[in-house]
C-alpha cells in the first residue's frame, strides 16, 4: 500500500485537525486518514502582501493578529518605489507599527504587490515554519513582473505563498496560487474546495486561490486558514464516520489502539480522544519527532 504523509502546521496539531486521505478504493469501501502531529514550540511566522481597495481588508486582518498573536506572528511586505523591490516589517514585529503601516494612505507610488513580495524577509529564526498571504483584488500587477516566478523562489526559501482573491478569479492569480500553496480537500469534498471542486483521485482544488469576494467570505477564509490551536491537543476530528465502532481501527507508531482502553470515540463516531501514554506523547511531540497516526474506516453500512 502506498502511503503519504502531510505535516499539519498552520492549522495547528491535534483538534479538528485537517486529514490527508491516502487511499479510497481495493477494498472501494476503505478510506484511511493519516497524520503526522508535531506540537507547536514556535509561534508559525506570517508575512502579509496587502494590494486590495476595499476598507474591509485591513480591518479582518487587524482583528485576526489581536485575536491569534499568541499562536503567530504577523508581518507585512510592502511596495517599493518604482517597482523597486519592496520593504518588509518581518514577523515578529511591534504589532502597532504593523497595524499603522496597514492604515496608511497610499503613497502615490503604483500598486505592485509583486514588488511587495520581492521583499519579503527571511525568517531570522533558523527552522521557523512561515508562510507568505497574498491579499489581493490586482490581477493586473502594475509592474508586470512574473508572479509564479517570483512565488517559486520563495517556495525554494521555504517560504511558500498563500492567495486570496478579493475580486473576481483570474489566471494570473490562479497560476500565482498553484506555484505557492495550492488548496487541497483531503476530505474529497467540494464543500473543502468552494466556489470550485474537489478532485478525489488527487486531493487538489480546482481553484487554487481562496476566494473571498466579500467581507463575511474574508472573515470565513481567514477563520479557516488561522485556526487557534486546539485546547484538546490528544483529541482529533475526522470523516467519513463509520457505521459502528467496530468499523474503525486507530494506530498510533504503527501500534493497533483498543477502545476504550487506549481512546474514546465519541458517540457520532466522528471523533477519537487519545489517552495514556499515547496523549503523553502527542504532548511531547515536536517537528524532529512527530506521532505517526493513522485511522481507518470501513464506510459499509
Amino acid at each position: 500500500m502506498r502511503v503519504g504523509v502531510v505535516m499539519l502546521v498552520l492549522m495547528g496539531c491535534g483538534g479538528d485537525a485537517a486529514w490527508q486521505k491516502l487511499i479510497e478504493g481495493d477494498p472501494s469501501h476503505i478510506v484511511e486518514l493519516e497524520a503526522k502531529v508535531a506540537m507547536r514550540r514556535e509561534p508559525v511566522h506570517v508575512t502579509f502582501v496587502v494590494d486590495s481597495p476595499r476598507a474591509d481588508v485591513p480591518s479582518a486582518l487587524i482583528n485576526l493578529m489581536s485575536k491569534r498573536s499568541s499562536d503567530y506572528r504577523f508581518g507585512l511586505a510592502v511596495a517599493g518605489a518604482q517597482c523597486g523591490v519592496g520593504r518588509a516589517l518581518p514577523p515578529g514585529t511591534d504589532p502597532a507599527v504593523v497595524i499603522g503601516t496597514l492604515l496608511a494612505p497610499p503613497s502615490g507610488e503604483a500598486a505592485s504587490w509583486t514588488s511587495a513580495m520581492r521583499g519579503v524577509a527571511l525568517p531570522e529564526e533558523s527552522g521557523a515554519v512561515s508562510f507568505v498571504i497574498l491579499v489581493t483584488s490586482n490581477a493586473a500587477d502594475a509592474c508586470d513582473a512574473d508572479p509564479a516566478t517570483i512565488v517559486k523562489e520563495l517556495r525554494r526559501k521555504h517560504l511558500p505563498t498563500i492567495v486570496i482573491q478579493t475580486g473576481p478569479s483570474s489566471a494570473t492569480l490562479e497560476a500565482t496560487a498553484a506555484a505557492g500553496f495550492a488548496r487541497t480537500c483531503p476530505l474529497g469534498t467540494d464543500a473543502e474546495c468552494a466556489p470550485g471542486v474537489c478532485d478525489s483521485d488527487t486531493g487538489m482544488c480546482s481553484q487554487h486561490a481562496y476566494s473571498a469576494p466579500d467581507p463575511v467570505a474574508l472573515e470565513a477564509v481567514l477563520e479557516k486558514l488561522f485556526t487557534p490551536l486546539a485546547q484538546d491537543v490528544c483529541a482529533f476530528s475526522f470523516e467519513p464516520a463509520p457505521s459502528s465502532p467496530e468499523r474503525i481501527e486507530v494506530f498510533v507508531e504503527r501500534e493497533r489502539l483498543n477502545a476504550p482502553n487506549d481512546y474514546e470515540l465519541t458517540e457520532s463516531f466522528t471523533r477519537v480522544r487519545f489517552k495514556h501514554r499515547f496523549c503523553d506523547r502527542m504532548r511531547n511531540s515536536g517537528a524532529a519527532n512527530p506521532t505517526h497516526v493513522v485511522i481507518r474506516i470501513d464506510t459499509r453500512p
